[in-house]
């Protein structure tokens, strides 16, 4: 996932965060005020107290505070966590990338690939079939740059050569093969 999907899901993951705290926080308000209309209106009206309604509306209303508080708090504990690995993610980037205003002259070693590796197949006049592939062990921007004004790398790598098939006229037997 490149850089700017990532950014972009980070938003959309941050506003429906907030959306779940502010739906937690109208349903409390809602649980007040249905809480308010029970406890002082219904009782102006006449509403005789009970424990076999009165009960079951506790519990309803209990619950229904439970469920938005632990929203509410998961919602900011995710909002935090996320901020702070937003941050360190950017300080990473920092640290390993250049930026317009600066120029970056240290190198860089991948710890993990961007992508697998292709690997290259030749069939050689010989009539035998290799594999190579270019490991990048470092890489320098250097303060030079081309007539089109990119900036020019130098390269450190290994080349990684796999044989795949070679002719058995091209075979020698070993000394040291048993038999």
């Amino acid at each position: 996932m490149g850089w700017q999907n990532l950014r972009f899901t980070r938003k959309v993951f941050n506003w429906v965060l907030l959306l779940m705290a502010a739906y937690s926080l109208v349903t409390l308000i809602v649980l007040f005020l249905i809480d308010q209309i029970v406890n002082d209106t219904l009782y102006l009206y006449g509403l005789q107290f009970s424990y076999s309604w009165a009960i079951g509306y506790w519990n309803v209303v209990r619950l229904g505070f439970v469920v938005s508080w632990l929203v509410m708090i998961t919602t900011i504990i995710l909002q935090l966590y996320f901020s702070r690995k937003t941050k360190e993610t950017v300080e990473e980037q920092r640290e390993t990338e250049p930026t317009s205003e600066e120029p970056w002259t240290g190198e860089r070693k991948e710890t993990l690939p961007r992508s697998e590796e292709p690997w290259c197949t030749y069939t050689l006049s010989d009539g035998s079939t290799i594999k190579v592939k270019h490991k990048l062990k470092s890489a320098k921007r250097l303060e030079k740059y081309s007539p089109e004004g990119i900036p020019v790398y130098v390269v450190d790598y290994d080349n990684i050569v796999q044989v795949v098939s070679v002719p058995e006229k091209l075979t020698r037997k070993s000394r040291h093969a048993s038999i």
